[in-house]
């Protein structure tokens, strides 16, 4: 999944500005694999175990002294509930609300001489193994 210019980005109860992207990526961590006799394909493939990441770059406008989200060294650690909002134009219809409790793993900024980027990147935290941590309804109105 990938997000250009969500509307709004909130982690905890911190609310990101200026967010250029948002990129979601599912990756197994444990594949396994099986093969027969027959020839060289495997003939079953399960991933039984996932991670999910989440990339959020934030374009900065001016400089930062702060730590985003306080506490610990600049939030690194910190679990809370990920959410934005998108649609695809400018209206209220057909927008949605994407939540996912998340784990911030990384903080870093890149500077160009046209632009500084802060790039968070998150884990997503399940409630329970089974289930995904990722939900997406609807943001009519809100």
């Amino acid at each position: 999944m990938i997000v250009l210019n969500p509307r709004r980005v909130q982690f905890g109860a911190t609310p990101l500005e200026n967010v250029a992207w948002i990129a979601m990526d599912r990756q197994g961590t444990r594949v396994t694999r099986e093969w027969s006799d027959e020839g060289p394909y495997p003939v079953f493939v399960d991933v039984p175990e996932q991670a999910i990441t989440i990339t959020v770059a934030q374009e900065l406008v001016r400089e930062d002294l702060s730590t985003p989200f306080g506490g610990v060294p600049a939030g690194v650690g910190q679990v809370a509930m990920l959410s934005f909002v998108t649609s695809p134009n400018a209206t209220d219809q057909s927008r949605r609300r994407v939540s996912v409790s998340a784990a911030l793993v990384s903080l870093s900024h890149s500077v160009s001489m046209r632009r500084a980027t802060r790039t968070f990147v998150f884990e997503a935290v399940a409630s329970s193994a089974a289930s995904d941590p990722v939900t997406v309804s609807n943001a009519e109105g809100a």
